[in-house]
């Protein structure tokens, strides 16, 4: 085995120089660095260790080392090898050199464009342009302080075509720019436009209140829901807009929700932009982040089309009373060794063990460093740039919990000056991780985030059961849960129960991941489908009434099923497709849900928002409390309406103050009365004027 020879700089003051070798023998014992052909010194041995074929040579370096400089370290034997940039990158002292906040990306005039982009690490960039008309041109950056490498272009750019090659190693790597805003097909080329000929919004977006607890979030798919197309706009932003008046927005805005929240619809990964039937996925796979996808563009190889469908799509959703919320990932990228920052910088954006191993608490093959300055610099710059340029009103973050507190509370503080009622929240489950504990932004943290929503596992699991455990969940029928429902519908803050206020909380039975309540029952409980549907239509009523965030998948009410798919991230059209048809059988469910909702937009007491309130005005009324029966009051200034839920079909007969039944456990009511018989399971509720 041939003697191989590897050198990489660790730290400020030392390079590991390692010798591969089958039996793990060297002589070298005196080592010089140079800086190309120039001696810089002599280097002095810290230490020597062998692990297997692995000889490990600690030099100590005296010099002040440019990291985009060409160094290299000859030996006493005249071995000469190329040093490279190693774990320095994770360094403290390398954060607070390089931290850089001025502008990166490009900066387009018409009479010149600038060109930027940061790898403190890089020997040379160079970026390739190719004009409309196919002319290419090839032009040197120059390597400025804080790692910034740029170049100043004159001309009109605009729709021209670029990429940056970058030389770390040994040759050159081809990359679209980690901040392009506009792409071809499939993300091979990055292009320079002109933001001020963008689609130009004719709507204001809807006014929100601030407080999470008045939101009615929706969350869809735009491929899901627009497969029902046969025209071009199939799968597309466009898609949504539909003019025979039931279909996507307008659908949705019929539902009287507030929040549409979209599945990925930055540029991912796993799909492709050209034929779009070849694979389907939700998108959690990202790659231009900056960018919107091109998978659901009509033409994604023009510069400008998926930018202004997309803004389209946005005024539009306003125009029908719906804020936007964008699905965002940053826990994690589509494949790591391609993304465009891994070429600029090896090892800084993503976490390694303490063995230098990349982690993957994703399962998703990388995590990404947000605790990372230029990281967390990266997504703040992304959240304000989809905020500012295409009215986003909120963000859902994926596995939240992976990112990091700092980060995003920084970020809140951000958006919060472009919109002061942008809604922020995510999945808070506690992932172990190289974070600390004390710095991980999971649901038990809560208290550190204030501004943050949290999704509820604990109201899913006892509403339907736990997928994990198999087991079944109150509306399903299981008794004896009635402590927890209160809480579970008083915003989870009674006695500390889970948050510090009900905006914190995100009341869901099902999303896009895992079963649909439907299936859940159906094809893993093995439940009658009847008793499924009335289950299903339970939750859906219960979510409706419950402090907190009312958070609905896409379908959920018409029991969406995909067909006993758990996790449908990369099925078919047809297990994946918003069934219309299916829809179309349950209006009258639908109905009901529309009239509940409007219940709880109408009486204030649904909504409370701090735990002061909820104290004061929800109580428990034990005497009509049994093992299938949940009863409580909550107080108004001029009525009290009491409310009683039921998760079985049996008689059970109520005497009340005299009142107007105002909701009768699937539509609205104004029965008169003191005495009820109510037999089906479902939520009533009662008004009694004071």
């Amino acid at each position: 085995m041939k003697k191989t020879f590897m050198a990489f700089i660790d730290n400020y003051d030392e390079i590991t120089f390692l010798v591969r070798s089958r039996k793990a023998r060297y002589k070298g014992k005196n080592f010089y660095l140079y800086d190309d052909e120039d001696l810089v010194e002599e280097l002095k041995v810290n230490y020597q260790a062998v692990e297997n074929n692995l000889i490990k040579i600690g030099l100590k370096v005296k010099s002040k080392l440019n990291l985009h400089h060409n160094y290299s370290i000859l030996d006493d034997l005249n071995n000469s090898v190329a040093v490279y940039s190693g774990s320095i990158v994770r360094t403290t002292e390398f954060e607070s050199e390089f931290y850089y906040d001025g502008p990166l990306g490009f900066e387009y005039t018409k009479d010149e464009t600038v060109f930027r982009v940061w790898s403190p690490v890089a020997k040379s960039i160079f970026i390739c342009l190719q004009s409309p008309e196919g002319c290419i041109d090839r032009r040197e950056l120059t390597h400025f302080k804080n790692g910034v490498w740029s170049v100043e272009i004159k001309g009109n750019l605009d729709r021209y075509k670029y990429v940056y090659y970058v030389k770390l190693f040994d040759k050159y790597e081809r990359i679209v720019d980690p901040y392009a805003i506009s792409s071809s097909t499939n993300g091979e080329w990055s292009y320079v436009i002109d933001l001020k000929k963008l689609y130009k919004m004719k709507h204001k977006k809807p006014y929100f209140s601030g407080y999470y607890t008045d939101a009615v979030i929706y969350e869809a798919h735009v491929r899901d829901m627009t497969l029902y197309r046969n025209d071009t706009k199939k799968g597309c932003f466009l898609g949504m807009i539909d003019e025979q008046g039931n279909h996507g927005l307008d659908y949705i805005q019929s539902l009287g929700v507030t929040h549409l929240q979209l599945m990925p619809v930055y540029d991912f990964g796993g799909v492709d932009d050209i034929q779009k039937e070849q694979a389907y996925n939700w998108g959690y796979n990202p790659e231009q982040y900056f960018v919107p996808s091109g998978w659901h563009s009509e033409n994604p190889e023009d510069p400008y089309s998926r930018l202004n469908e997309f803004l389209e799509l946005i005024d539009e959703s306003h125009a029908r009373g719906l804020r936007v919320i964008m699905d965002v990932v940053f826990n994690h990228v589509y494949e790591r060794e391609q993304f465009p920052y891994e070429k600029l910088v090896p090892g800084y954006f993503f976490r390694v063990d303490a063995y230098g191993n990349y982690t993957n608490i994703s399962g998703c093959g990388n995590d990404f460093a947000t605790e990372k300055r230029m990281a967390a610099r990266f997504i703040i710059d992304n959240l304000k740039y989809w905020a500012k340029v295409f009215h986003i009103s909120g963000f859902r973050f994926d596995l939240m919990g992976l990112l990091d507190i700092e980060t995003l509370n920084n970020a809140y503080q951000e958006l919060k000056k472009i919109d002061s009622s942008c809604m922020v929240y995510g999945e808070g489950w506690n992932m172990p991780n190289t974070i600390p504990d004390a710095f991980r932004p999971h649901a038990y943290n809560h208290y550190k985030m204030p501004n943050f929503a949290f999704f509820n596992d604990k109201y899913r699991d006892i509403l339907k059961g736990s997928q994990w455990e198999g087991s079944v969940g109150f509306c399903f029928g299981q008794p004896n849960l009635i402590h927890d429902i209160f809480h579970l519908l008083s915003g989870s803050v009674l006695n500390n129960y889970k948050f510090s206020n009900p905006n914190q909380t995100i009341n869901y039975v099902e999303c896009h991941d895992n079963y649909t309540l439907y299936d859940y029952a159906f094809y893993k409980l093995h439940l009658p489908r009847e008793e499924v549907i009335e289950g299903a239509k339970l939750a859906l009523q219960m979510i409706t009434i419950s402090m907190g965030v009312v958070f609905i998948h896409a379908g959920q009410e018409f029991y969406r099923t995909k067909q006993g798919v758990e996790n449908s991230y990369n099925s078919s059209d047809d297990i994946n497709s918003f069934d219309y048809q299916r829809r179309d059988l349950y209006l009258d469910d639908i109905e009901g849900f529309k009239e509940l909702l409007q219940i709880r937009k109408e009486y204030p007491e649904f909504r409370m928002t701090n735990l002061y309130d909820i104290e004061r005005k929800m109580f428990l009324i034990e005497q009509y409390c049994s093992e299938h029966v949940l009863c409580y009051g909550l107080e108004g200034n001029e009525y009290r309406l009491t409310i009683i839920i039921k998760n079985k079909n049996e008689s059970d007969t109520f005497l009340l103050n005299p009142c107007e039944m105002i909701f009768d456990g699937s539509h609205q009511s104004s029965l008169q009365g003191n005495e009820f018989e109510l037999i089906d399971k479902g939520v009533y509720i009662f008004k009694e004027v004071k």
